[in-house]
């Protein structure tokens, strides 16, 4: 037989729980609550009402973390701290002391290796920055201009010589580089230099020199063929500063440059004169 919930019927009269049991009246004509559903339903109310006040409000913030609804965590500083054992390498170290013992010897082979560096610095500079010989540097130039169909125009200088300086900064303005380079292909070679900077040379450039025709004058100026031929010098004019100097160059440039009209040669006379 099935037994309603608990509730009103139909005719207003109040219907038992699940399982009850209808009571005589007592006294007072008023039913007596002695139904095991009732009894039951009433001892999970209770429970759920202790479970209600032992529950902590959501709004209470935990005093280690400021995100609500978490439960509380233990401190850092309230942790136990950890028993600390000295741990000893297998050579019979204690850590701290074997680490000590690897800087130092890191230190060590770090100041061993930068004083082997400083001791060959000076040799490998010397190797990187040793001229190249003169023969070298004439042969790629003869290349070059076989290729291009010009000749090999060499000037020897050193360190020493002003008039070269000047020299080279009359070969660098643009419309005389431009002019120079279309009709020959320039290689300067450093010779004569004093014993304190006799480092700079190219090995052979003082031979070549004195092969030519040179002596103990500088700048000194060679035009040679792609072949090697030579087809005219400077003499001894050195850097061509006097009307008559500069006669005796453009000569040679018209000599050895077809490629330089009148008008180039006037370009080139005029920026002499105007040093």
């Amino acid at each position: 037989m099935r037994v309603p919930r608990r509730g009103t019927d139909r005719a207003g009269g109040e219907l038992l729980g699940r399982g009850a049991v209808p009571q005589r009246h007592g006294s007072g004509g008023l039913p007596q609550p002695t139904a095991v559903g009732e009894v039951r339903a009433r001892s999970q109310d209770a429970s759920l009402q202790q479970g209600r006040k032992r529950r902590a409000p959501r709004s209470v913030r935990s005093p280690v973390s400021s995100q609500p609804g978490r439960r509380d965590r233990p401190r850092v500083q309230d942790l136990p701290l950890p028993l600390v054992v000295p741990c000893r390498h297998p050579s019979g170290l204690t850590r701290g002391a074997y680490d000590a013992r690897m800087r130092l010897s890191l230190r060590l082979a770090a100041a061993a290796g930068a004083i082997v560096l400083a001791a060959s610095a000076p040799a490998m500079a010397a190797v990187d920055t040793a001229p190249p010989p003169a023969a070298a540097l004439l042969k790629a130039a003869q290349v070059r201009a076989e290729t291009a169909g010009t000749n090999v125009l060499v000037l020897f200088h050193a360190s020493w010589c002003g008039w070269c300086k000047r020299l080279e900064r009359y070969l660098q303005q643009p419309d005389v580089s431009r002019r120079i380079g279309a009709s020959y292909e320039v290689v300067w070679l450093d010779a004569l230099e004093r014993p304190a900077q006799a480092n700079l040379e190219n090995p052979g450039a003082g031979t070549l020199m004195t092969g030519w025709g040179g002596g103990s004058g500088l700048p000194f100026m060679v035009v040679l063929s792609p072949g090697g031929d030579k087809l005219g010098d400077s003499g001894g004019i050195g850097f061509p500063a006097t009307p008559a100097e500069i006669d005796a160059f453009i000569g040679l440039l018209r000599s050895t440059a077809p490629r330089l009209g009148p008008s180039d040669l006037d370009v080139l006379r005029a920026r002499l004169k105007a040093r």
